[in-house]
C-alpha cells in the first residue's frame, strides 16, 4: 500500500495536482465533524492512533484520525458540504484534512461520499488497498473493499465522475457506472442496483437537504 501511495503522489506531480508540502506545515484550516453516530463506532486520535476509544456525536476530525464501525455501526462525517459515510465492519484513515485537500484511506468495508460543491483548487482522493480514487466532480460515490483488500469498486452516481488509479492505468468513472479493481487495468460496467447502504445515504441526503433549505 506504500509502495501504491507513492507512485500514485508521483503520477500527482506529474500532472501538476499535487499538493505543496508546505500545505502539509501549517496548522490544518478545516476540520471535519462526526454529524451522525449510529450502533457502535470506535476512534483513535492522529497523536495515539493505537488507543481506540468509542466516538462521540459532534467530536472533531482531522488529519491522522481513524475510524472503525463494528458489526451494526453507522457513521457520518461532515466537512463543509461533503458528507463521508461508513457502512458497518468499515476501516477508514484520515490522512490529509485540509482547505486544500481531503484524503481518505479504506482498508475494508464501505463508504459513501456526497460531494455537492468541489472548488477548483479541492482535491479528494480516497485511497485503496488496490487503487486510489479522485473526485472529479460533483456528485455521489460508493466504495467498496473487501475485508481481505483483493477487490475493490467505485460506483458513481448523481452525476458525478472520478477518476481511478492502479499501478497499470487509470480510468474515468462517471454517472451510474462502477469500476472493479482487483488487479491490472480497472474494468467498467453499469452500476448495481442500490441495498440497504445507499438507501440509507440517500435518506441521509433528503434529510440534510431539509435541513439546508
Amino acid at each position: 500500500m506504500k509502495r501504491l501511495v507513492k507512485l500514485f503522489t508521483a503520477a500527482l506531480w506529474a500532472l501538476g495536482l499535487a499538493i505543496a508540502p508546505a500545505a502539509y506545515a501549517d496548522p490544518p484550516s478545516i476540520i471535519g465533524r462526526l454529524n451522525h453516530l449510529n450502533g457502535q463506532v470506535s476512534f483513535a486520535p492522529g497523536e495515539a492512533p493505537d488507543e481506540w476509544v468509542a466516538a462521540q456525536l459532534t467530536r472533531p476530525v482531522t488529519s491522522g484520525d481513524r475510524l472503525w464501525t463494528d458489526n451494526n455501526g453507522f457513521a457520518e462525517i461532515r466537512v463543509g458540504s461533503l458528507a463521508v459515510r461508513m457502512a458497518p465492519q468499515t476501516s477508514m484513515d484520515i490522512l490529509a484534512l485540509d482547505d486544500r485537500a481531503i484524503q481518505l484511506r479504506v482498508a475494508q468495508g464501505n463508504l459513501n461520499l456526497r460531494v455537492r460543491r468541489l472548488s477548483g483548487d479541492r482535491f479528494i482522493e480516497v485511497a485503496t488497498p488496490t487503487g486510489a480514487v479522485v473526485i472529479r466532480q460533483p456528485g455521489s460515490y460508493r466504495i467498496s473493499v473487501d475485508p481481505q483488500g483483493d477487490f475493490v469498486l467505485v460506483s458513481v452516481r448523481a452525476g458525478g465522475q472520478a477518476e481511478v488509479f492502479t499501478t497499470d492505468a487509470s480510468v474515468f468513472v462517471r454517472d451510474n457506472e462502477e469500476a472493479e479493481l482487483s488487479g491490472g487495468r480497472p474494468q467498467l460496467y453499469a452500476a448495481a442496483q442500490l441495498d440497504e447502504f445507499d438507501r440509507w445515504a440517500s435518506d441521509r441526503d433528503r434529510r440534510l437537504d431539509r435541513v439546508a433549505s
